[in-house]
């Protein structure tokens, strides 16, 4: 088919919605609807997905806790470290001090600076050291370089914040509160030579699984292992639970494109009159179609990219905050989801090819019929033939 040909074709169907212009944008704004409405909540869980393995892969392969009858104990760090550095397979061995402290912004994480996370911390906020008293902030708390920040834990402490990490320093410093070791402690009622938990590297992932029995072998007193693969995969498994719940808002959604496919494909009075004469002045079966399918196009293509595009920036865009306040109560600044392109394109594709599907279905209905009729038989009854 030639280009001019194709040109006429568009400029005929442009010509034929101008001159329905209450239809035509009716029609557009149901798909845009539509379209949103149906890839909102994939989008949503996809990205809390995406931004939950970006938090997990930040973290250890294993974290090693100690436990007793209540629960939670105390992980002797000297002993612990020694206990886990004697298991073959354990590449890293890190006694972790941190808890969660009360303040007048909610609950925050307060955990201690190790060297490591010293000298990576001293590359972002430009401070090498903390003093006595101190503290670096993570990028959701509202505390400027020089203010005060008040925590309760097993005691209340007062620090002065010298630094505070940019957002694009670290999705899981979002809400930490960096503190020297031993005011760590002494903050979260922990004794000279007590760390929180182990965190354990391995050099492959699927050691995770194999190296647990011995660690746990290794270890004098009771300890739960927690892996990091277990951890998403329980992760994705209640994401999909609950996406499953979401789902239920794409009944009105599909009702409302199953009614307009159902419109689509009956079609207009004046249609196959405009067919019949179309027919009988040399237009061919394949015209009549590509001029349907350029009429359904011309509004649902742009529609459908519309649609996808204002789902996609209600969740990624700068300062948006409603899925952290409607999913987990948040009401402080949320980090930023982490939505990857190659998932949130096979989110468009499968959102967009389930609404375009059933509306050019409809169309190609529509035109076959049109297109197999002989075109004297409408025209007759139109009182145009004797």
């Amino acid at each position: 088919m030639s280009r001019a040909r194709l040109g006429a074709l568009a400029a005929w169907s442009a010509r034929d919605l101008w001159r329905r212009p209450g239809e035509t944008f009716l029609i557009f704004i149901v798909l845009i609807l539509v379209t949103f409405t149906a890839a909102l909540p994939p989008l949503l869980f996809q990205a809390l997905s995406d931004t939950a393995q970006a938090l997990l892969d930040a973290g250890p392969s294993l974290v090693v806790r100690r436990i007793g009858p209540a629960g939670w104990m105390p992980m002797p760090e000297a002993e612990g470290v020694a206990a886990a550095r004697s298991v073959r397979g354990a590449t890293e061995v890190r006694p972790r001090i941190w808890g969660v402290a009360a303040s007048l912004q909610g609950p925050l994480t307060a955990v201690a600076l190790d060297e490591k996370s010293a000298a990576a911390l001293a590359t972002r906020s430009g401070q090498a050291m903390l003093a006595a008293g101190q503290a670096i902030v993570g990028p959701g708390i509202d505390a400027a370089p020089g203010g005060r920040l008040e925590l309760a834990a097993a005691t209340r402490r007062e620090f002065t914040v010298t630094a505070k990490l940019d957002v694009s320093d670290s999705m899981a410093a979002h809400d930490l509160v960096f503190l020297r070791p031993e005011e760590a402690r002494v903050l979260l009622g922990l004794e000279e030579g007590q760390a929180s938990d182990l965190a354990v590297n391995v050099f492959h992932d699927e050691e995770e699984t194999a190296i647990q029995p011995d660690l746990e072998a290794a270890f004098p007193f009771p300890v739960r292992i927690a892996a990091r693969r277990d951890a998403a995969g329980e992760l994705k498994a209640r994401l999909a639970r609950d996406g499953g719940l979401w789902m239920l808002a794409l009944v009105p959604a599909a009702l409302a494109l199953a009614l307009l496919a159902l419109t689509a494909g009956r079609g207009r009075h004046e249609g196959r009159r405009e067919a019949a004469l179309l027919k009988a002045f040399g237009w061919t079966h394949g015209d009549l179609v590509r001029l349907e399918l350029l009429r359904a196009l011309t509004p649902a293509a742009p529609a459908v990219l519309l649609g996808l595009a204002s789902a996609y920036l209600l969740i990624v865009w700068p300062g948006v905050s409603w899925p952290a306040e409607l999913l987990f109560n948040w009401m402080s600044l949320p980090p930023r989801l982490d939505l990857q392109p190659a998932n949130s394109l096979l989110v468009f594709g499968s959102v967009g090819a389930g609404v375009l599907s059933p509306w050019l279905a409809a169309t190609l209905w529509r035109a076959a019929k049109l297109a197999a009729a002989d075109p004297a038989d409408w025209l007759a009854d139109e009182g145009g033939l004797a």
